[in-house]
């Protein structure tokens, strides 16, 4: 609701095509009731059982030109309500498009395409290291299983997969469902949300494994500092639970953590600070601004020119925080 004084309009007494009596009058009435239909359909479209065929789409389109003919609050209401359904309707479409055909699950296939995120190393108990991570499909084959255009694999070879890197695996995909139990992670969500269109592994007897480049692209750079700091943690000499955590506050690695130890930092309410968080990045802003401020004091000469070093210290340090981590 877009007021403002005494001409604010509660949410608690919202109702579509309703206007404070000074705007009955007035575009922002129409405005109002227009945006609030659109974000009521862009949501409701999210509880759909199953989309609708295309053809309602057209309907949808006409609802929404209609309602300009005659524009009252209510038919305005109406015509956003019609839109953001289409839009939501567009997106799910889109989204469900690019999912792993049918009849390609548990085939194997063989697939092109670059590392797209920090592999996330795990011990096995009977399958040794595994490294988990996302890759950009630039081929897939055979044809009739194209499709998919971002891919989640565990791979459990000897190799060490960095991000930016050109791959060709031989894999079995299957359609990126996950439990969505309430009060636990929404691992579906998590999928749609980050466009993952497939999961599955890497065929260990597969004959077309091989890294084809090893390319580095500026999207690739922090994933590929990520891991070096990774391996630089690794060869300090900490124990694995303490190089664990230390990976998990420094460029947001939780991998390494084990369920117990995930378990007693619940107990003691800790688990938030393996995470980062805003917590996190102010503390890294404070240093930035703390070293700016130095800087300053160093530079006394320059001083009066200077004033926005220690701003601009902090919020540099936070941005590099936030992209690292």
């Amino acid at each position: 609701v877009m007021a403002a004084g005494h001409y604010a309009v509660s949410p608690l007494n919202f109702k579509p095509g309703y206007c404070h009596p000074v705007w009955r009058q007035s575009r922002n009435c129409h405005m109002q009731s227009w945006m609030m239909g659109l974000v009521s359909g862009i949501v409701l479209a999210g509880f759909w059982p199953a989309l609708p065929p295309w053809p309602i789409l057209l309907v949808f389109a006409g609802v929404a030109i209609a309602a300009h003919i005659r524009p009252t609050p209510v038919m305005v209401f109406t015509g956003g309500l019609a839109l953001g359904s289409a839009l939501g309707m567009i997106h799910g479409t889109q989204l469900l498009q690019s999912r792993i055909a049918a009849e390609c699950v548990g085939m194997p296939v063989t697939v092109k395409g670059t590392v797209s995120s920090l592999p996330r190393v795990s011990q096995m108990p009977d399958r040794g290291r595994m490294q988990r991570f996302e890759m950009m499909v630039a081929e897939l084959l055979p044809q009739q299983c194209e499709g998919p255009q971002k891919i989640l694999l565990s791979y459990y070879g000897e190799q060490t997969i960095a991000p930016g890197d050109e791959w060709q695996f031989e894999v079995k995909l299957k359609k990126p469902w996950g439990l969505a139990n309430p009060g636990v992670f929404n691992l579906q969500a998590w999928f749609a949300q980050n466009g993952v269109d497939a999961v599955g592994s890497v065929r260990e007897s597969g004959k077309t494994q091989q890294r084809l480049a090893q390319a580095v692209n500026i999207w690739s750079l922090p994933d590929r500092l990520r891991q070096k700091i990774n391996e630089h943690i690794g060869e300090q000499p900490l124990t694995a639970e303490s190089a664990a955590i230390l990976r998990a506050v420094t460029v947001a690695d939780g991998s390494g953590i084990e369920p117990k130890l995930w378990f007693l930092f619940q107990q003691f309410g800790l688990s938030h600070l393996l995470v980062v968080s805003g917590t996190h990045v102010t503390m890294v802003a404070a240093a930035g601004f703390i070293l700016g401020a130095v800087c300053l004091r160093l530079l006394a000469p320059l001083s009066s020119r200077l004033r926005w070093l220690p701003g601009a210290a902090a919020i540099l340090s936070a941005c590099f925080y936030g992209a690292l981590a």
